[in-house]
């Protein structure tokens, strides 16, 4: 069974945490990270274009994220950070 844990952030956090510069940090340079060469068949005309492949679909919250106890790190920072500051934290977090 996996064990879950709470935790409330403010408005200001929960932006952060779902920015795209924080993604890129965590995914952008994660071992887990494949990237696929695209193709092109010039015979059917079917093309698949470059991506990228990750085991959690780029969920940093997923349980088959491999970052996830990094990512579980910057929101406990970031919930004592809130806290500190008095600001009001009223986003539930559940990892």
């Amino acid at each position: 069974m996996i064990q879950r844990k709470e935790f409330l952030v403010s408005t200001l956090a929960l932006g952060y945490l779902q920015s795209r510069e924080l993604e890129e940090s965590f995914c952008g340079d994660c071992p887990w990270n494949e990237y696929c060469e695209g193709y092109f068949n010039e015979i059917t005309g079917m093309a698949d274009p470059p991506h990228e492949e990750c085991p959690a679909d780029f969920d940093l919250t997923s349980d088959d994220c491999r970052m996830k106890s990094q990512f579980t790190a910057v929101v406990e920072a970031l919930e004592e950070a809130d806290r500190l500051a008095g600001i009001k934290r009223e986003v539930r977090i559940v990892l």
